[in-house]
């Protein structure tokens, strides 16, 4: 429930900006939520990835590749079409390994990239369940990288989005536990 939570708030916007509304103009309302929501973050996604690619200095072939993969490799693309989990959780996903990076490889000790591995990694798993598996390995890479930051950084950066999900999902359906548990 925590998504759709989030996406009445884009609905609530495109209303008050163009006085659409689902009832009166669904095509018109489901095309530009499916721009806002789907379109515009994987585009953005996909340049932020290709960035990262360039910044690492790989050569032509190799970012040829890996460019292709991100842009083509996957199914995220198909998902662009319709309302669905996926997407934002692979996003999300994606997010958290960037942190990862900066964090392990790159040898960046700030809090922000622990918190923000935090709030990605528990907004993947607020929209996959199977990501709770990603959370577990991203802390253990974490913890094992720098506890403290780990522990102060990361875990309660994990609450927030963990609180959302619980409390929409109360709201939906009476009980804290997810519908399908």
């Amino acid at each position: 429930p925590l998504l759709p939570t989030l996406y009445t708030g884009v609905y609530i916007a495109i209303r008050n900006v163009t006085g659409a509304t689902l009832m009166n103009d669904p095509f018109f309302v489901a095309r530009v939520m499916l721009i806002v929501v789907n379109l515009v973050p994987l585009l953005a996604w996909w340049w932020w990835m290709i960035g990262w690619f360039e910044r690492e200095r790989l050569g032509g072939w190799s970012l040829g590749l890996l460019s292709l993969f991100i842009a083509w490799g996957t199914y995220l693309s198909t998902f662009v079409s319709t309302l669905n989990n996926h997407l934002p959780a692979a996003l999300a996903v994606g997010v958290s390994l960037w942190a990862i990076d900066r964090i392990a490889m790159q040898g960046e000790r700030r809090w922000r990239w622990f918190v923000l591995c935090g709030l990605a990694t528990s907004f993947a798993a607020a929209n996959e369940l199977p990501a709770l598996s990603w959370l577990a390995a991203a802390g253990a890479i974490l913890l094992f990288v720098d506890a403290r930051r780990a522990l102060l950084g990361y875990i309660p950066a994990l609450l927030p989005v963990a609180l959302a999900f619980f409390l929409a999902n109360f709201a939906a359906h009476g009980q804290w536990n997810p519908a399908y548990a």
